[in-house]
């Protein structure tokens, strides 16, 4: 029994410490690849259906270190634009995931390139403990009132302006959480993301394109964070190198290929932050974006 509860509670700090980390540290491929992880009024930016699969492993050298999965499904035609997207977070034996659907509306400005988008995500947040591997009693009550609380439903709101090569967007994340001024029934953590700002600017040359990128994360009870980051991409579209520096001392690193604009398949690696650096590896971050309407155009 006490084994039982005392893995119960390593899990639970375990999760919710590691867990504050994963809120902070959004995904990676936001900043190029899956724009709508970060902000729903970018479900459909590119028009047409397109599917997204991701993977993250961080500090895999740790027991019961977070893992996240990811899948998103965008799809746009005219002005609306719908999505759904499913993350799973995981640190010990806490599993924290989200289902949301997403409504975006694009306004057409007067030059034919500019474009205005809103977007909506509304879904269920749920957290519950796998009682699979506890040596005891699985029944204890401490676990089962655990699992037992309601879903929470939430949403967050984006806004964007799009042009052939200047973007800016922001969006603000679990509102009914920020309008309650608590964490709901679910306890969202002591810090996560309350709202987010990018800007980003292309610069096509002879061989190349630079694609870059400044965006500013507001965090609860955190240091706010300012990301900045460069994609460097052959002219042909095919590869991909990424870097981002972030001001809480970390960077990431990554490269993509993408072939005939069907498939995009990008690699990342996010070094520790300088206070764990020595006790944990980085962060691993796996993406895979398929447009359906190229694939099958034939």
């Amino acid at each position: 029994m006490r084994h039982n509860l005392g893995l119960f509670i390593f899990s639970l700090l375990l999760f919710f410490s590691f867990k504050s980390y994963s809120q902070i540290s959004l995904l990676d491929a936001q900043f190029f690849q899956n724009r709508y992880l970060a902000n729903p009024a970018m479900a459909g930016l590119n028009g047409g259906l397109r599917v997204n699969l991701g993977y993250r492993n961080q500090w895999g050298n740790i027991p019961g270190a977070p893992e996240d999965q990811n899948f998103t499904m965008d799809y746009r035609k005219d002005k609306v634009g719908t999505g759904f997207s499913i993350i799973n977070a995981k640190a010990g034996e806490i599993s924290h995931s989200k289902i949301y659907g997403t409504y975006s509306y694009t306004l057409q400005l007067n030059e034919e390139s500019s474009k205005l988008h809103f977007g909506l995500n509304l879904g269920l947040q749920t957290i519950s403990f796998n009682n699979q591997n506890i040596i005891g009693d699985p029944s204890d009550k401490n676990i089962a009132r655990f699992n037992d609380r309601k879903g929470q439903f939430d949403g967050d709101f984006g806004l964007g302006f799009t042009s052939n090569r200047f973007s800016i967007d922001g969006a603000v994340y679990n509102l009914k959480s920020q309008i309650s001024q608590d964490n709901g029934e679910l306890n969202l953590g002591t810090d996560f993301n309350l709202f987010y700002i990018g800007t980003a600017y292309s610069i096509p040359l002879a061989e190349w394109r630079i694609n870059t990128k400044v965006a500013y994360r507001n965090i609860k009870n955190y240091t706010d964070i300012v990301d900045i980051a460069a994609e460097v991409r052959t002219s042909n579209n095919k590869l991909g190198f990424t870097g981002i520096y972030h001001t809480n001392k970390s960077s990431t690193f990554g490269i993509s290929y993408s072939h005939k604009n069907e498939w995009q398949f990008l690699g990342m690696y996010n070094t520790a932050q300088a206070p764990i650096a020595n006790y944990a590896n980085g962060t691993f971050e796996l993406a895979l974006q398929v447009s359906l309407q190229n694939l099958f155009k034939k």
